[in-house]
This record gives C-alpha cells, structure tokens and sequence, in this order.
C-alpha cells in the first residue's frame, strides 16, 4: 500500500500546478485508506498483545496505558 501511495503522491506532485487534476482527489483517497490500514493495523495488534500477555508483561502493558 505504501508503494502505491508513494507513486500517486509522485504524480500529484507533478501535477501540482492543475488544481483540479484527478490524481489529487485519488491521493486523497488513497492516503485516507492507507491512514485506517495503519490504526486498524495497530489495533489488531494491541488487542492480540493483551490477549496473549503473561503476568510479567501486565505491568508493561500497564505502563503503556499510563502513557498514552
């Protein structure tokens, strides 16, 4: 996903002086749905890590929510 977003930026880029050129609306759109892969992503991951986690790593998972 990121490589496609990578060449649409690319393009948009070279377009930048067309306002209304359509490889700024797909960027948009692009960079929208690569943005909820990277938090769903992320939440998959904490939701398995507390999942899984052992006595030891309770306290961990505890200090990150401290941070947060």
């Amino acid at each position: 996903m990121r490589k496609e977003l990578n060449r649409i930026r690319s393009d948009s880029y070279k377009f930048r002086a067309l306002a209304d050129h359509p490889s700024h609306s797909d960027l948009k759109t692009k960079s929208n749905i690569y943005g909820e892969a990277i938090i769903q992503a992320k939440r998959s991951h904490w939701t398995n890590y507390l999942e899984e986690m052992t006595t030891n790593e309770i306290w961990t998972a505890n200090k990150y929510t401290l941070v947060m």
